[in-house]
């Protein structure tokens, strides 16, 4: 089989040719450096301004209807939290509750030492005041 194209029969359309164009955006691993950055000019070459109305309020009309569907948009996302907020608060109020377990736990870790009482004890049995002092503090 060829690997040349082959024309269409006379009868199947219009065939446009289409022909691929080197835009030299590629960098060649055996270049240094690419020759120059390629750029591609998409603007027709008039200026492009946007109005300084814009479309949706330059007739009273529109400007009503746009309000209309701003006061929508709003109304429906104050209405969805507004029902959801009570659950929101319990969220909320659980999230506190756990927040002073954890610190009322690690307060009373740091600040409490297990067995201290009993070596004061065995100090003030021994009669070693000093150490049943040092350790008290």
């Amino acid at each position: 089989m060829s690997s040349e194209p082959t024309d269409p029969p006379a009868d199947s359309g219009t065939v446009v040719p289409l022909r691929a164009v080197d835009a030299h955006t590629e960098v060649r691993l055996g270049e240094a450096k690419p020759t120059a950055p390629s750029y591609v000019d998409l603007t027709g070459g008039e200026a492009q301004r946007r109005p300084i109305i814009p479309e949706h309020w330059r007739t009273w009309e529109n400007a009503k209807r746009h309000i209309r569907l701003a006061a929508a948009r709003h109304g429906h996302r104050a209405a969805y939290h507004g029902v959801r907020s009570p659950a929101y608060f319990a969220r909320a109020l659980g999230f506190a509750g756990w927040g002073i377990i954890v610190t009322a736990k690690r307060l009373i870790a740091w600040w409490h030492i297990p067995g201290t009482t009993r070596l004061e004890w065995e100090a003030a049995a021994n009669g070693l005041l000093n150490e049943h002092l040092r350790l008290h503090k």
